[in-house]
């Protein structure tokens, strides 16, 4: 644990086994009523299989998951996570790791990065209950899990930002 979160080598210590134990650290963390996540997912070796761990995790839990129904950059989960004023999030990444790596980082209800004491409390929780979980196919049904596109609400935020006449009579290529 560190920085936001957790980050290891790939089936040497980031194996499906752990990232259930460190979900459920998550869970018991985050308790409560009302309690909702966004996850998301980078391109990295498994990183799909892997947010459909922590979906599941928390999903049984009873953390209601908006899952990204494909690969994002970190930044599509933190306006994600403010837009819809979410509890917070998880984010499987290595970030700038190497490709051997791949990692866990927690986001707050702030949308940034959780704080120390965040960490410090999941960290502290490792091990400390038996692992919950239900499939992915399971929380859809249930309606504890439903899959999101992240990407549209990012665009609409960008685009926010942009004068497109100003670039159409910029004659760019």
């Amino acid at each position: 644990f560190g920085t936001d979160g957790w980050r290891a080598i790939i089936s040497e210590d980031f194996t499906f086994e752990n990232i259930r134990i460190v979900s459920q650290a998550i869970a018991d963390h985050f308790k409560g009523k009302g309690i909702a996540f966004a996850l998301g997912y980078d391109w990295r070796f498994l990183s799909e299989k892997y947010v459909e761990l922590v979906a599941g995790v928390l999903a049984a839990n009873g953390i209601k998951v908006l899952l990204s129904d494909k690969a994002v950059p970190t930044p599509l989960l933190s306006l994600t996570i403010k837009n819809r004023k979410l509890s917070g999030g998880v984010m499987i990444t290595a970030s700038h790791n190497p490709p051997s790596y791949n990692g866990m980082k927690i986001k707050a209800s702030y949308a940034g990065s959780a704080d120390q004491g965040i960490t410090k409390g999941v960290e502290a929780l490792l091990g400390k209950n038996p692992v919950k979980c239900i499939s992915v196919e399971e929380g859809v049904t249930s309606g504890r899990i439903e899959k999101i596109d992240m990407k549209a609400d990012y665009m609409k935020f960008v685009n926010s930002y942009i004068d497109k006449a100003v670039l159409k009579s910029a004659k760019l290529k």
